[in-house]
């Protein structure tokens, strides 16, 4: 599992990578730990891959607040959690969606809490998101926020809730990493999430209010594997 770790203070971001790599040890997982000293830094070397962030919220610039909001624009499934001094800080978490906090000086028990949580929604995650390759990195999404992949040449657009996200691939090998059963092509160029289909109607299949083009070689398949989605009731 990989880490990143911001905090102005060098002491704490030590004690908090000592912290991770003692509970990943005990559990026998890989770890890999980022420490950044200020925010800043973090937002402009950010990369989708991270499974969890810790972020200090008192630093100079960009404090912790500020600088998870900008990083909610970008990710908006990374698990987060504070390292603060305060509690009454911790109310304000829930704008970014942060998992939890820990309050300093930090206590083993309570940081395990946090490490457990950040553990099991890994789990799921594993099941539930994909990480994508993107024009300046990778981006993890989830599969329901998927609504089609369209590829052009060698470029590949992920249309999903949050908007347009280019990637680089083939559908071939994106699909090589998506659920067979939530996906389906309707034609050379489209990948469908089939949690997204709204109607089909001949030749045409509406996913997310976009009207699709299904090509007569594959509108077999397609309505087959759409059948199948529909008759187990999708996830």
């Amino acid at each position: 599992m990989r880490f990143a770790i911001i905090d102005d203070e060098e002491y704490i971001r030590n004690q908090i990578r000592q912290l991770v790599e003692t509970y990943c040890e005990e559990k026998k997982i890989p770890v890999d730990c980022i420490c950044y000293k200020e925010a800043v830094t973090f937002l402009q070397e950010y990369r989708a891959s991270f499974d969890a962030v810790f972020m200090d919220i008192k630093m100079p610039g960009y404090n912790g607040l500020e600088a998870a909001k900008i990083l909610r624009q970008t990710d908006k499934n990374v698990p987060l959690v504070f390292i603060t001094n305060l509690k009454q800080y911790a109310i304000h978490g829930y704008s970014v969606d942060a998992m939890g906090f820990v309050v300093k000086p930090l206590i083993p028990y309570d940081f395990n809490v946090q490490m457990d949580k950040i553990l099991q929604r890994a789990a799921a995650q594993q099941v539930n998101a994909v990480t994508i390759k993107t024009a300046t990195g990778f981006q993890r999404l989830n599969i329901k926020d998927i609504f089609y992949i369209e590829v052009i040449k060698h470029k590949l657009i992920f249309h999903t809730v949050f908007g347009d996200i280019n990637g680089w691939g083939t559908l071939v090998s994106v699909e090589e990493i998506l659920p067979a059963q939530f996906f389906s092509r309707c034609n050379v160029c489209y990948l469908v999430n089939l949690h997204h289909v709204q109607s089909v109607d001949k030749d045409v299949v509406v996913v997310a209010g976009e009207p699709l083009k299904i090509a007569r070689s594959r509108k077999k398949e397609f309505l087959t594997d759409l059948a199948r989605f529909a008759r187990v009731g999708g996830v």
